[in-house]
């Protein structure tokens, strides 16, 4: 394996990393409030706040699934 084969496994994996960090990010800040509050698992909870965070959750998703894309871009 050369050295560039090396980079290149290194940078797959961060991606992979970061974009198994967002796929958890998904299912723990957005299904789960969204879920939790439509069954009413979450006493007295105000659907604003809810529907607010699983929306930063979201983002901040999205953002690491971009930056995973953005290290493979740098593949040689």
């Amino acid at each position: 394996m050369t050295p560039e084969d090396v980079g290149n496994e290194r940078l797959k994996l961060s991606a992979s990393y970061l974009n198994g960090i967002a796929v958890a990010l998904i299912t723990a800040g957005v299904f789960g409030p969204i879920i939790s509050y439509t069954f009413g698992i979450i006493p007295n909870a105000k659907p604003l706040p809810v529907f607010i965070f699983s929306a930063g959750c979201f983002l901040f998703s999205a953002i690491l699934h971009y930056a995973a894309r953005r290290i493979l871009g740098d593949l040689r």
